[in-house]
């Protein structure tokens, strides 16, 4: 190979000799092995693969440059950044959009409450047009509260009412006397 230029050395001796060794203990060919070494200043990975033909002891060395690798590892670095951050922002969007979503009933019904309260009108009720879930059970038990305080503010006046007149008749005659 170019890469290598005029190098004529086995390129992991090492495993040459670890074949060597597996080679004469096994009954089949050995299996491929890899391995990392270095090579000019730069790490290399090579593959050792044992081959028997015909009684005679084959063995092949093939290397790569881990310098394409190292590339490549860039690369997708800089890819999975962007896509984290990519995704981050698009899930705090989402997140704010559906949070705005789902609690715009809820801010729909504290203002219709705040408008009943500041009126002072006991008959003005929380419209709901929506299904009936936690919401609208909450609407439906706000309603209820607000026609039974209805309902004892209009007896508390005709008590009042009653009270009043009952008191005018014996004071007219107090008075008269």
């Amino acid at each position: 190979s170019s890469n290598l230029g005029g190098y004529t050395d086995p390129i992991d001796p090492a495993a040459l000799s670890l074949e060597q060794r597996q080679f004469q203990n096994a009954v089949e060919t050995p299996n491929s092995l890899y391995t990392t070494v270095r090579i000019n200043n730069g790490d290399w990975r090579v593959l050792t693969l044992p081959y028997n033909i015909l009684g005679t002891r084959v063995v092949i060395q093939a290397a790569t440059s881990f310098e394409a690798v190292n590339q490549s590892s860039q690369g997708l670095l800089v890819i999975i950044v962007a896509a984290t951050v990519i995704a981050l922002i698009g899930s705090v969007v989402l997140g704010l959009w559906l949070a705005n979503r789902v609690l715009k009933p809820i801010d729909d019904i504290t203002r219709s409450a705040e408008q009943i309260t500041a009126a002072n009108d006991l008959k003005t009720r929380l419209p709901w047009n929506g299904p009936p879930d936690e919401l609208g059970r909450l609407v439906m038990v706000f309603n209820g509260a607000m026609q039974r305080l209805e309902h004892l503010f209009s007896v508390q006046q005709r008590f009042v009412a009653d009270v009043s007149h009952e008191l005018r008749t014996p004071l007219t005659a107090i008075i008269g006397n």
